[in-house]
Protein backbone atom coordinates (compact mmCIF):
# COMPACT_ATOMS: atom_id res chain seq x y z
CA UNK A 1 0.00 0.00 0.00
CA UNK A 2 1.41 3.30 -1.05
CA UNK A 3 1.34 6.12 1.48
CA UNK A 4 0.15 9.67 -0.19
CA UNK A 5 1.51 13.07 0.68
CA UNK A 6 -1.97 14.05 2.10
CA UNK A 7 -1.76 10.66 4.16
CA UNK A 8 1.77 11.14 5.80
CA UNK A 9 1.17 14.70 6.64
CA UNK A 10 -2.24 13.70 8.36
CA UNK A 11 0.25 11.47 10.39
CA UNK A 12 2.70 13.73 10.89
CA UNK A 13 0.04 16.62 12.00
CA UNK A 14 -1.87 14.11 14.32
CA UNK A 15 1.29 12.20 16.09
CA UNK A 16 1.99 16.42 16.68
CA UNK A 17 -1.46 17.17 18.61
CA UNK A 18 -1.21 14.18 20.03
CA UNK A 19 2.28 15.01 21.84
CA UNK A 20 1.25 18.91 22.59
CA UNK A 21 -1.90 17.51 24.06
CA UNK A 22 -0.02 14.88 26.46
CA UNK A 23 2.48 17.96 27.02
CA UNK A 24 -0.22 19.85 28.33
CA UNK A 25 -2.25 16.99 30.07
CA UNK A 26 0.97 16.07 32.06
CA UNK A 27 1.97 19.47 32.67
CA UNK A 28 -1.27 20.52 34.21
CA UNK A 29 -1.13 17.25 36.64
CA UNK A 30 2.50 18.23 37.83
CA UNK A 31 1.30 21.76 38.50
CA UNK A 32 -1.55 20.38 40.73
CA UNK A 33 0.78 18.11 42.63
CA UNK A 34 3.39 21.15 42.93
CA UNK A 35 0.68 23.38 44.11
CA UNK A 36 -0.72 20.88 46.58
CA UNK A 37 2.64 20.71 47.70
CA UNK A 38 2.92 24.30 48.32
CA UNK A 39 0.45 24.88 50.31
CA UNK A 40 1.97 25.45 53.88
CA UNK A 41 0.55 25.91 57.36
CA UNK A 42 1.44 29.31 58.78
CA UNK A 43 2.80 27.57 61.87
CA UNK A 44 5.71 26.25 59.15
CA UNK A 45 7.15 29.17 58.54
CA UNK A 46 7.99 30.97 61.59
CA UNK A 47 10.49 28.02 62.82
CA UNK A 48 12.49 28.90 58.85
CA UNK A 49 12.34 32.88 60.05
CA UNK A 50 13.92 32.28 63.21
CA UNK A 51 16.61 29.84 62.22
CA UNK A 52 17.43 32.15 59.56
CA UNK A 53 19.88 34.60 61.81
CA UNK A 54 21.45 31.11 63.11
CA UNK A 55 22.22 29.49 59.77
CA UNK A 56 23.94 32.76 58.33
CA UNK A 57 25.78 32.70 61.40
CA UNK A 58 26.86 29.37 60.73
CA UNK A 59 27.42 29.83 57.32
CA UNK A 60 29.44 33.00 58.03
CA UNK A 61 31.95 30.73 60.06
CA UNK A 62 32.14 28.34 57.90
CA UNK A 63 32.59 30.71 54.91
CA UNK A 64 35.78 32.70 56.95
CA UNK A 65 36.82 28.84 58.12
CA UNK A 66 37.33 27.92 54.25
CA UNK A 67 38.91 31.35 53.72
CA UNK A 68 41.59 31.00 56.35
CA UNK A 69 42.17 27.62 54.92
CA UNK A 70 43.03 28.49 51.44
CA UNK A 71 44.94 31.33 52.34
CA UNK A 72 46.89 28.88 54.64
CA UNK A 73 47.29 26.69 52.11
CA UNK A 74 48.57 29.04 48.83
CA UNK A 75 50.35 31.06 51.58
CA UNK A 76 52.01 28.51 53.28
CA UNK A 77 54.65 27.53 50.76
CA UNK A 78 55.83 30.59 49.59
CA UNK A 79 56.14 32.43 52.63
CA UNK A 80 58.40 29.19 53.58
CA UNK A 81 60.10 29.57 50.36
CA UNK A 82 60.47 33.10 50.92
CA UNK A 83 61.51 33.09 54.47
CA UNK A 84 64.20 30.72 53.92
CA UNK A 85 65.37 32.49 50.55
CA UNK A 86 65.71 35.68 52.85
CA UNK A 87 67.46 33.81 55.56
CA UNK A 88 69.90 32.30 53.01
CA UNK A 89 70.95 35.13 51.13
CA UNK A 90 71.22 37.59 54.01
CA UNK A 91 73.38 35.32 55.95
CA UNK A 92 75.61 34.71 52.99
CA UNK A 93 76.03 38.26 51.92
CA UNK A 94 78.91 39.95 52.57
CA UNK A 95 77.32 43.24 54.51
CA UNK A 96 75.38 40.53 57.19
CA UNK A 97 78.87 40.28 58.77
Amino acid sequence: MRLTFRTKLVAIVGATAFALILFVVIGAVTAARVSGHLVCDPGTIHPKVELAPQLEGQFDLLRRALQDAVALATATPWTARATSRRGSSIASSPRAS
